[in-house]
């Protein structure tokens, strides 16, 4: 059970949000190095860009007086990050993240994100499915979509 709070994240968050991507990619992440850098170097770009989007959710969890992971939701539909620094994983941070960015989203159908392949279980512990998307992706990654019935709701 968390025990941490989540709000939003900020200019001033960003070396610590990239020390966690970097983190937990090198650690967690089964893909080669030349892949590593490349998700390293995407989500550092999804960082800069939700700072200044309009219509991004990009929240931070912060357990012990410490930013212990974030989580970045685009287009109100579309998961485009969700990382926990490895030292805190297994503690429910990831979950509350995804509570909380449920509870600000726009209502839709469905929400996709493209999983990590050691991420999976952990999506589908949420209520995701895996799911074919075109084009193919590289071997790393997954997509993977919840889809809402009309009694639920994002």
């Amino acid at each position: 059970m968390f025990t941490g709070s989540v709000s939003s994240a900020s200019k001033s968050d960003i070396a610590r949000l990239r020390e966690i991507t970097k983190d937990a990619v090198t650690e967690k992440v089964t893909a080669t190095h030349k892949d590593k850098i490349f998700i390293i170097d995407a989500v550092n770009r999804h960082i800069d860009e939700a700072l200044s989007l309009d219509d991004a959710i990009f929240l931070k969890a912060t357990k012990d007086k410490q930013i212990a992971g974030f989580i970045i939701f685009k287009d109100h539909q579309r998961l485009s990050d969700l990382f926990v620094d490895p030292t805190f994983q297994a503690c429910g941070i990831g979950r509350a993240l995804f509570d909380t960015a449920l509870e600000r989203l726009d209502k839709h159908d469905y929400l996709d994100v493209y999983a990590a392949i050691d991420a999976v279980g952990f999506y589908k512990k949420l209520g995701f499915s895996e799911c074919l998307l075109e084009p193919p992706l590289p071997d790393f990654m997954q997509p993977m979509r919840m889809v809402f019935s009309a009694n639920d709701g994002a």
